[in-house]
């Protein structure tokens, strides 16, 4: 039954992780937690289909687009709805079903290669780096089982699936009833009324299944993460207000955050395609889609900066804290330096010179500034740029379409400078 459920789970191009053991969280030498290899990539590796890295992801991306979208090209070529000519809207017109297949969920999967030796480094660099204070070491540890637990929980598995299967059919059941274009490689007229077709059927049976599994798959993975920063931040982690970094020494944190761009691009490729088959379906104009696209570039903020938002409350008080204990500290050095050096009768000779009590002040002075501009937010301008972009950067080809490329570039120039 394992293996049956292994090979579902392969099949279906999934991007899992494993439920790591006792050995696995306790490496020797240390205590450092280790984020187990996605099974999807293992069992490839496993069958020799490829090697590991990036190998094993580009063979991922190719098995997923062999299952989802070869067999739908082939049944609509031998329909004559692929290319333009015996229906309105052929396959290769269809800008949700290619962006899909051929983007979002490629990109999903290439995500991996970014995101995932991010992910692995955070969640060791918080045992390593002594950021969890001992007390909390093993509900740390025992954090991550759990969350990796629930992360293979085939009940979970399951219900991903159903519901994937669910929203298809019911997809498919609203576009023939909606009949928005009945002319298509997805939908037959004939003398019976509109009907799927041949390629309909694969889409919605098949095709569009493994795409909306591997997206609640993706987002699952992601609300777990989102769940496990929570939970960390809740720990108390130690930090150090001093830290050159400016967050306490968790930026490490916020520029792996970062490294979600790749799938902010491709979510945003999505909704992006479906605004295009709109437009053209509709004849609608693309400016009535701007507070469309404005609410969806703050709901990328949100959904992939939000997270970081976990650990505002403990920097806010540990910035607190250090601020007064710096500020007296300060006021310490620079009564004892003032009563030393200051009154005309202290010595200002070579015993000056060679005293340290000067760079001593400066040393406290650097502190206390150091102190005072610490962030309290783990994401600065550069991350909130670098999700902008990666939000509005699939809206290009349809902005081009209603404004002059040289003019489109002028304003791309100037928001960003």
């Amino acid at each position: 039954m394992k293996v049956v459920y292994t090979c579902c789970k392969f099949f279906c191009g999934i991007t899992a992780l494993t439920e790591p053991s006792l050995d696995e969280l306790e490496q020797e030498g240390g205590d450092s937690i280790l984020l187990p290899q996605n099974i999807m990539f293992t069992t490839l590796i496993k069958l020799g289909l490829a090697k590991p890295g990036l190998s094993a992801v580009l063979t991922a991306c190719v098995v997923f687009m062999s299952l989802a979208f070869v067999p739908l090209i082939i049944i609509c070529a031998i329909d004559g709805t692929a290319v333009p000519g015996n229906v309105k809207l052929p396959l290769v017109m269809d800008c949700t079903t290619m962006t899909r297949f051929l983007l979002v969920g490629p990109c999903l999967l290439l995500s991996e290669v970014i995101t995932k030796p991010w992910l692995i480094k955070i969640t060791n660099n918080f045992v390593t780096e002594g950021l969890i204070p001992k007390e909390h070491l093993p509900a740390y540890k025992n954090l991550v089982k759990n969350v990796f637990k629930l992360r293979e929980s085939p009940k979970v598995e399951i219900a991903l699936l159903v519901l994937a299967v669910v929203f298809s059919i019911a997809f498919s059941e609203m576009a023939v009833l909606s009949n928005l274009q009945p002319s298509s490689w997805y939908i037959d007229s004939g003398s019976a009324g509109p009907h799927l077709s041949r390629a309909g059927h694969w889409y919605t049976f098949f095709g569009q299944p493994i795409f909306r599994f591997l997206i609640l798959d993706w987002v699952f993975e992601y609300l777990l993460w989102s769940y496990f920063l929570l939970r960390v931040a809740l720990l108390s982690p130690r930090i150090q207000a001093l830290h050159p970094d400016g967050a306490g020494g968790l930026l490490f944190v916020g520029a792996g955050q970062t490294q979600f761009c790749l799938p902010a691009f491709a979510l945003s490729a999505a909704v992006c395609s479906v605004v295009a088959d709109t437009i053209a379906a509709t004849g609608a104009n693309i400016k009535s889609f701007t507070n469309l696209g404005a609410a969806w570039l703050v709901f990328i903020l949100v959904l992939f900066q939000g997270p970081l938002l976990v650990f505002t409350p403990v920097l806010i008080r540990k910035k607190r804290d250090a601020f007064f204990m710096y500020s007296n500290l300060s006021r310490y050095a620079c009564d004892a330096f003032s009563q030393k050096w200051i009154p005309p009768q202290a010595q200002r000779g070579a015993e000056f010179l060679a005293s340290s009590d000067a760079s001593s002040i400066a040393d406290y002075t650097s502190d206390f500034k150091t102190v005072a501009s610490m962030r309290t937010f783990l994401f600065g301008k550069q991350s909130v740029v670098s999700f902008l972009v990666a939000g509005a950067l699939p809206a290009l080809p349809l902005v081009a379409s209603v404004m002059p490329l040289n003019e489109l570039l002028q304003k791309i120039l100037q928001a960003l400078t």
